[in-house]
């Protein structure tokens, strides 16, 4: 099969064998490895999905975001000097290199687990439980949908009066395929109920 069709009959076979299906992101077969590099190709992949993973192990700084080629991390640490340290996402210090990666997106995987990498794994979950309120943990297609829909939307303030916000929020994308909700955080001053 040609790159095209890897693509096109994957995404098609798995719409009608697998109910209620909606495959919209993928992970490439090759990894996007120059040595590789013909069973891969981004421009393709873009015409059937939103989103593909790639392999490079870092973690996907907010506001540059390829995401027909994310960044991925085959291991985890919880070491903030480690670059791809899982507290990097939610402490920030703009003295250090590692705070790039502030708010940013950490694709992680886990290829096997022998007992070294159980640990590691159960060590990183039970990190986000204990954060539970600094990481929104969720699959990929759902950060994917969500990062696209941020990361084009427009916030116009329509009024504000003493007792009323309103605001229209729109983004780039089409609303029949982009249907993850937005989160929408405004502060009012402490006297509204």
């Amino acid at each position: 099969y040609t790159i095209d069709e890897e693509y096109s009959l994957s995404k098609s076979l798995i719409e009608a064998n697998i109910e209620g299906s909606r495959p919209i992101t993928m992970a490439y077969p090759g990894g996007l490895k120059s040595d590789q590099s013909e069973l891969d190709d981004k421009s393709i992949a873009g015409d059937y999905y939103i989103s593909a993973r790639g392999v490079g192990g870092h973690i996907n700084k907010v506001d540059e975001i390829d995401y027909m080629d994310t960044y991925v991390i085959g291991t985890s640490s919880l070491d903030p000097e480690n670059r791809t340290g899982t507290p990097n996402l939610i402490f920030y210090n703009p003295d250090y290199p590692q705070s790039r990666c502030f708010r940013g997106w950490q694709v992680q995987l886990f290829h096997g687990l022998d007992d070294n990498e159980k640990a590691e794994a159960i060590g990183l979950m039970e990190y986000l439980s204990q954060h539970s309120n600094d990481f929104w943990v969720g699959l990929y297609r759902e950060v994917a949908l969500y990062g696209l829909e941020r990361d084009t939307a427009e916030l116009e303030l329509i009024e504000a009066t003493d007792t009323e916000i309103t605001l229209r929020l729109r983004d780039q994308q089409d609303d029949v395929l982009f249907d993850y909700p937005l989160t929408l955080k405004v502060r009012v001053d402490n006297s509204w109920e």
